[in-house]
Formats: structure tokens, sequence, C-alpha cells
């Protein structure tokens, strides 16, 4: 019985459809883990942190992409 390894980002992206805040911000913080430098999950992330109202994740999200995103957009 082969085991399907699941992708957190993939995963976040359904729950953020769904509006479940809480369980995307688990998975996009799994998925940053895998790939630290992906601006549209930590931008997704700090939508999600402000959603739940944990401002200092959201700042410190939102900070990041400012500081790393593209000039341009």
């Amino acid at each position: 019985m082969a085991v399907q390894a699941t992708d957190p980002a993939a995963e976040a992206r359904k729950a953020v459809v769904r509006r479940d805040w809480a369980v995307a911000a688990h998975l996009l913080r799994e998925a940053i883990t895998r790939d630290p430098d992906n601006l549209a999950l930590h931008y997704t992330l700090a939508v999600c942190a402000t959603e739940l109202d944990s401002h200092d994740e959201a700042m410190r999200e939102f900070q990041w992409v400012l500081a790393h995103g593209p000039v341009d957009s």
C-alpha cells in the first residue's frame, strides 16, 4: 500500500476557499518550512493571521512580503 504525500500548500489553498483560517494557517506554516522564500505562502499566511486576529503574526508576515516582494508588485 503506497502512502501518498500531502502538499500542505495545496491543502492550505483549499482551506482558504472554505474560509477555514485556522487550518489554512497551520498548513501554510508547514508549507513555509518547505519553501521559505515563497511570497504567496507568506502573503496568504498574513491574510489568515489577520482573519484570526493574530496581529503579531500578520504584521510579521506582511513585513516579510514587503521586504522580499518585487518592488513593482
